[in-house]
Protein backbone atom coordinates (compact mmCIF):
# COMPACT_ATOMS: atom_id res chain seq x y z
CA UNK A 1 0.00 0.00 0.00
CA UNK A 2 1.30 3.43 -0.95
CA UNK A 3 2.13 5.75 1.90
CA UNK A 4 0.80 9.29 1.54
CA UNK A 5 2.86 12.19 2.77
CA UNK A 6 0.44 14.59 4.41
CA UNK A 7 2.89 17.09 5.90
CA UNK A 8 5.03 19.37 3.82
CA UNK A 9 8.69 19.83 4.69
CA UNK A 10 7.80 23.33 5.85
CA UNK A 11 5.21 21.95 8.27
CA UNK A 12 7.66 19.32 9.51
CA UNK A 13 10.32 22.00 10.02
CA UNK A 14 7.88 24.11 11.97
CA UNK A 15 7.04 21.20 14.24
CA UNK A 16 10.71 20.41 14.84
CA UNK A 17 11.43 24.07 15.63
CA UNK A 18 8.60 24.00 18.15
CA UNK A 19 10.06 20.90 19.82
CA UNK A 20 13.51 22.53 19.94
CA UNK A 21 12.02 25.62 21.56
CA UNK A 22 10.26 23.42 24.12
CA UNK A 23 13.58 21.73 24.92
CA UNK A 24 15.19 25.14 25.37
CA UNK A 25 12.47 26.07 27.90
CA UNK A 26 13.06 22.80 29.75
CA UNK A 27 16.81 23.41 29.84
CA UNK A 28 16.32 26.95 31.12
CA UNK A 29 14.08 25.69 33.93
CA UNK A 30 16.67 23.07 34.87
CA UNK A 31 19.38 25.72 34.89
CA UNK A 32 17.23 27.72 37.31
CA UNK A 33 16.92 24.60 39.48
CA UNK A 34 20.72 24.29 39.49
CA UNK A 35 21.09 27.96 40.38
CA UNK A 36 18.62 27.80 43.25
CA UNK A 37 19.96 24.50 44.65
CA UNK A 38 23.52 25.78 44.45
CA UNK A 39 22.55 28.93 46.38
CA UNK A 40 21.71 27.12 49.62
CA UNK A 41 24.27 26.42 52.31
CA UNK A 42 24.21 22.64 51.86
CA UNK A 43 23.24 21.83 48.26
CA UNK A 44 22.22 18.28 47.48
CA UNK A 45 25.01 17.11 45.16
CA UNK A 46 23.04 14.06 44.08
CA UNK A 47 20.15 16.27 43.02
CA UNK A 48 22.50 18.60 41.15
CA UNK A 49 24.02 15.65 39.29
CA UNK A 50 20.55 14.40 38.39
CA UNK A 51 19.59 17.81 37.02
CA UNK A 52 22.83 18.04 35.05
CA UNK A 53 22.15 14.61 33.52
CA UNK A 54 18.72 15.84 32.44
CA UNK A 55 20.35 18.87 30.81
CA UNK A 56 22.82 16.58 29.03
CA UNK A 57 19.97 14.38 27.77
CA UNK A 58 18.09 17.42 26.51
CA UNK A 59 21.22 18.59 24.68
CA UNK A 60 21.37 15.22 22.90
CA UNK A 61 17.69 15.43 21.97
CA UNK A 62 18.11 18.97 20.69
CA UNK A 63 21.12 17.95 18.58
CA UNK A 64 19.14 15.08 17.03
CA UNK A 65 16.24 17.38 16.20
CA UNK A 66 18.60 20.01 14.77
CA UNK A 67 20.14 17.36 12.50
CA UNK A 68 16.70 16.37 11.26
CA UNK A 69 15.80 20.03 10.71
CA UNK A 70 18.98 20.56 8.70
CA UNK A 71 18.12 17.57 6.49
CA UNK A 72 14.63 18.89 5.84
CA UNK A 73 15.89 22.35 5.02
CA UNK A 74 18.42 20.91 2.55
CA UNK A 75 15.49 19.29 0.70
CA UNK A 76 13.52 22.52 0.33
CA UNK A 77 13.89 24.35 -2.98
CA UNK A 78 15.90 27.56 -2.82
Amino acid sequence: MEEFETLSNSEKSSSIRSKIKNIQYQKFNLELDILSESAISDPNESYLQEIQQQVNDLNLRQAALKSELDLLEEQEPA
